[in-house]
């Protein structure tokens, strides 16, 4: 994989985890609708003003219960469930897609030592700014780091995330 690859999903990694969870939760709610609107399908095969009593109506034959029940069993969903699966199929294709970049960056990040992930994941991958970081760093660890420093972690860090991705 080329650095410039790299540096991509790195600066996607952010963005790609939200996406990824809202993904999550979407397909989920998508998922409870298809399964309510199955259970509801029933009444879609009604007639309006019509209720399932089981009495035949007019000149049909059938009963409403048992026609109802025919259709049902010859396969019948709603006209929207199928756009609705094919709602979770693309968003699962997109899930998978994001989620590569998800697991690459996740096993970088594993093998690098504790500072260069943390410079890393400060700088590279939420984006803030070397003044704030030296700040943090004194705050978390205790110790004072310089920008130049940092920088130097960060590019010690960077080396290695490239040897990985060779």
């Amino acid at each position: 994989m080329l650095p410039e690859q790299v540096d991509e999903m790195l600066k996607n990694y952010r963005e790609y985890t939200g996406r990824c969870r809202f993904i999550d939760l979407e397909i989920q709610r998508l998922e409870r609708e298809i399964e309510r609107r199955k259970r509801d399908a029933v009444q879609d095969l009604v007639l309006p003003g019509r209720s399932l009593d089981g009495m035949p109506r007019g000149n049909r034959i059938v009963s409403p219960t048992e026609s109802a029940g025919l259709r049902l069993a010859d396969g019948y969903i709603p006209e929207d469930v199928p756009l609705l699966q094919e709602q979770i199929k693309r968003l699962k294709r997109e899930r998978e897609e994001k989620s590569m970049t998800l697991h690459f960056v996740d096993a970088w990040l594993s093998g690098l030592n504790d500072k260069e992930r943390w410079v890393i994941d400060k700088h590279v991958l939420q984006n803030i700014p070397w003044r704030e970081i030296e700040l943090l760093y004194e705050k978390v660890y205790g110790a004072f780091l310089s920008k130049y420093t940092l920088k130097r972690v960060q590019k010690d860090g960077m080396e290695k995330i490239y040897s990985f991705a060779e």
